[in-house]
């Protein structure tokens, strides 16, 4: 994929799974009142489409004797290197942010939230949700487009800083506007995180091979590792503590991944903002 156009693809990526994890619940959900069986058929049935692809589309280039050195490396190795780089962890350092708050606080705290707290049925939940997910959306490709013209590094600020923002808001915001607004927030600066980390990784690789895998493995690990400790460090808080608590260690969580953003090198290629500017026409 060409730098000009990395933080584009990245949003339509995300994009296309957030449109998935939004349709597939609901369409699940009526098939399963005609069956419970249907939606695991339709689920299996849509995955040999992207096999297929995969089959017919992506193909391994000619090997060359030269690389074949760097394919039988140690894939630690590769992950040693890349925790050398300012910028790598500041992409991981991200993901594992935006996936400790937005994913783990907020889908498992922000239910518990609204019932004990605010005192409101779970349609609030839903409807909190509903708009987390529609500007999550809505950012996607303006936050690619911003990617790609003015970098990386300040897109993962902003998304770090606007998350951040929505925890505290949640924290210290009284009542149900309040809890409106800190949502919107939120699906803004998730918008951001969806986009700006995975451009700059794949910068960071150059579209070449070798332990490439390994190092998206590691970055996808980051995040996951974010979601499973969420739930689990706000929970213990909440019991313990308060709300605010939880909320604000979500938010100081997505603070030092804004700092680690902003002590990172930016990555994207030079000259690709002109790059993505329209060209006169030619014959």
């Amino acid at each position: 994929m060409p730098g000009a156009q990395r933080g584009r693809a990245s949003g339509l990526f995300s994009g296309g799974f957030l449109v998935g994890s939004i349709s597939g619940p609901a369409i699940g959900g009526l098939l399963a009142a005609w069956s419970l069986r249907a939606p695991f058929f339709l689920y299996g049935g849509m995955l040999i489409v992207p096999a297929v692809i995969a089959a017919t589309v992506l193909r391994d280039p000619p090997r060359r004797e030269a690389g074949r050195g760097a394919r039988t490396a140690s894939p630690f190795a590769g992950i040693v290197r890349a925790l050398r780089s300012r910028a790598y962890r500041a992409a991981a350092s991200a993901n594992l942010a935006d996936g400790f708050a937005a994913v783990g606080v907020r889908s498992a705290i922000v239910p518990l939230f609204v019932r004990d707290a605010l005192h409101q049925s779970a349609v609030w939940t839903g409807i909190g949700f509903l708009v987390v997910a529609g500007l999550n959306a809505a950012a996607l490709l303006p936050a690619g487009w911003a990617a790609d013209r003015l970098g990386r590094r300040p897109v993962i600020i902003a998304g770090c800083s606007v998350s951040a923002g929505g925890m505290l808001m949640l924290a210290l915001l009284p009542g149900l506007w309040g809890y409106m607004i800190a949502m919107a927030t939120l699906g803004l600066g998730s918008g951001l995180l969806d986009v700006a980390p995975a451009a700059m990784i794949g910068d960071i690789l150059g579209g070449q091979g070798g332990q490439g895998g390994t190092l998206v493995a590691s970055y996808q690990m980051a995040g996951d590792a974010g979601t499973v400790a969420g739930p689990v460090t706000a929970g213990y808080l909440v019991d313990t503590a308060s709300y605010g608590a939880a909320f604000g260690l979500a938010a100081g969580v997505l603070g030092l991944a804004a700092v680690l953003g902003f002590f990172a090198p930016e990555t994207r290629p030079p000259g690709t903002a002109a790059a993505g500017r329209p060209g006169p026409a030619r014959n």
